[in-house]
């Protein structure tokens, strides 16, 4: 096990001025060492997955299920790997403190929260208005995707959307928003580091559909996280944006059941 180490002398920048304990090189290695299995993975999976063509029945579909809800949340906790390591290893004690574990008043969290899922949901919808203008056609998003399997696989369907919506937020916080913009701080400008943490959030979920949204709800979050110097703002709207998914598929597959 790696003990906390004290960071080289010349990788020592203000710690006042919300700039990680981390190095650029601690950050390219655990972005890279993360992201590059887990995409090819993605890949991999998609490449080689033939949707549902034909409906499971109930304890196949809830077998299915709990497959689904261990190994995709086995998958998004290695987002964990890279920021708990380098953050103990550098910040020791301070580690969930740099990481933005700090405390945000509670009323200030909620309001930019609220404005900052208004937001993602005007754009959302200015959007499939263009691209419907533009190209005759309204992209398909993730969610649209895990939709079309209800009639297959509701539980299954339920499980999947149910990860992205309790584990997703946090660990994807954690390494997006609190390793990697913050990492990117120690090298390029902060609005910088906001605008590529985003494009790199959009580009590792492989939804062609939903880049734009993505890369939009990124720049909130790293405003989020930027501006208030905490995790938590952001992991609550993540959570928000994401539950207001889950609440679709579940209305859906009662309708679904009612028939």
């Amino acid at each position: 096990m790696d003990l906390p180490t004290s960071p080289r002398p010349d990788d020592v920048l203000p710690i006042a001025a919300d700039v990680p304990s981390w190095t650029a090189r601690d950050t390219a290695i655990g972005v890279l060492a993360t992201l590059v299995p887990l995409l090819t993975l993605n890949l991999y999976l998609m490449w080689t997955s033939a949707p549902l063509t034909k409906a499971l029945a109930p304890a196949a579909d809830a077998e299915l299920a709990v497959v689904q809800f261990i190994f995709t949340g086995a998958i998004e906790a290695v987002f964990l790997i890279a920021p708990l390591r380098y953050a103990r290893r550098r910040a020791g004690e301070r580690a969930l403190a740099e990481l933005g574990f700090r405390p945000v008043n509670v009323g200030l969290a909620v309001g930019l929260m609220l404005l900052g899922q208004g937001l993602v949901l005007g754009l959302s919808y200015a959007s499939d208005v263009v691209a419907q203008w533009l190209f005759h056609v309204v992209p398909q998003t993730n969610l649209d995707q895990l939709i079309k399997q209800v009639c297959f696989a509701p539980r299954a369907t339920i499980a999947t959307v149910m990860v992205a919506t309790l584990i997703a937020p946090p660990v994807e916080e954690i390494f997006f928003r609190g390793f990697l913009l913050q990492g990117l701080r120690r090298v390029v400008p902060v609005p910088w580091a906001v605008v590529i943490s985003a494009a790199i959030f959009a580009a590792a979920h492989l939804s062609p559909g939903s880049t734009f949204l993505l890369f939009a709800l990124g720049l909130i979050l790293g405003y989020l996280r930027v501006s208030t110097r905490s995790l938590w703002p952001g992991i609550g709207l993540h959570m928000l944006n994401n539950s207001l998914g889950l609440l679709q598929v579940v209305l859906i597959v009662a309708n679904f059941s009612q028939n």
